[in-house]
């Protein structure tokens, strides 16, 4: 009880929409929050780089011990790139084949851009990591894990969208 009671008030102050149990294990996969972040007809990923790969994510990260999904995904997010999030829902569940990736939309967004957190503590000549904002042309020629993703993505960009 004490935990669902501390999660709603974090969540309240973090603006995120309210939870009270954190995110199940899913058949023993580790589990991932991340955040599509829409602004201007343009959706912000983590561009990785490393020898021999080349992808985009959406910022977020490992959902942590007795940590709902929604908690996470704007703690990684504040984390990953100064940005203060305001959660606006589920976009969707995508189960791969060794994680489970819960993603959220923003429902708004403050502060300073720039990389944080272990990816900024990781960066190095192997181990590039950039936050970059894409339309929807350019999210077509990327390569964007997981798999799945893509289309939500592009709906979101979409110009009937209103975003």
């Amino acid at each position: 009880m004490l935990w669902s009671l501390a999660a709603r008030a974090w969540s309240r102050l973090r603006g995120a929409a309210p939870v009270s149990a954190p995110a199940p294990l899913a058949s023993g996969k580790r589990e991932r929050a991340s955040i599509a972040i829409v602004d201007g007809g343009r959706i912000l990923l983590m561009h990785r780089l490393k020898p021999g790969k080349d992808y985009y994510v959406l910022p977020g990260g490992g959902i942590k011990r007795r940590e709902t999904a929604a908690i996470a995904c704007v703690r990684e997010t504040r984390e990953e790139t100064g940005l203060n999030v305001r959660l606006g829902g589920s976009l969707c569940v995508l189960d791969a084949k060794d994680r489970v990736e819960h993603v959220f939309l923003a429902a708004s967004h403050a502060g300073e851009l720039r990389l944080g957190g272990p990816e900024l503590a990781k960066m190095g000549p192997d181990n590039h990591y950039a936050l970059e904002w894409l339309d929807r042309e350019q999210l077509q020629r990327i390569k964007l894990k997981p798999k799945g993703l893509l289309p939500h993505c592009l709906a979101l960009l979409e110009p009937a969208a209103g975003r």
